[in-house]
């Protein structure tokens, strides 16, 4: 083969290489938003796994509130930037706000109120993890996630709205300190 082919050839195969690098660079930015709303999902969902077993017998069957407050209200919901509502994103600081009230009162429970310490740095039974997972649940808004779960755990353990709702209080203690708030 002569000089010049291989020249040729090596010219098309850089150019190539960088078409195909432009149109991966291209992409990347959809594919990040798209594993993003994935990622969000599958911690929604495992919050919500969370929300039934823990939570809805004082916040109710789909965070409507009971003998603990709702939950399930606009003030919770975090909207990103391409949130499907079309409403305008919530400002950066206030969702910070938002998150960090959700994981302080989830992590330390509310002192004079049932709302015990959910932690387990702080004595109680969730991880970190677990206690993110429940504030993602709320601040996306998936109570429809709740209530799919919901009707799978309750067709196979029999629960009802009667069996999981707190119907006597006195059962309940104040909570009398917690982690700092």
């Amino acid at each position: 083969m002569n000089t010049s082919k291989q020249v040729n050839i090596m010219i098309g195969t850089v150019l190539l290489a960088i078409l195909v690098f432009g149109a991966y660079i291209g992409y990347e930015g959809t594919r990040q938003a798209h594993e993003r709303e994935e990622t969000t999902m599958r911690i929604a969902e495992r919050g919500a796994r969370l929300y039934i077993g823990n939570c809805r017998s004082c916040h109710g069957m789909e965070g409507e509130g009971h003998v603990g407050p709702a939950l399930n209200k606009p003030g919770f919901r975090i909207i990103g930037e391409h949130d499907a509502s079309g409403a305008a994103p919530t400002p950066q600081g206030e969702a910070d706000a938002v998150n960090a009230f959700l994981i302080n009162t989830i992590s330390c429970g509310r002192t004079n109120t049932f709302m015990p310490l959910w932690a387990q740095r702080f004595g109680g039974s969730l991880s970190d993890t677990q206690v993110r997972q429940i504030a993602t649940m709320i601040t996306e808004g998936r109570w429809d996630l709740v209530k799919e779960e919901a009707a799978i755990h309750d067709a196979q353990t029999g629960d009802t709205k009667d069996t999981i709702l707190v119907k006597d209080t006195g059962a309940l203690s104040l909570t009398e300190k917690n982690c700092g708030q």
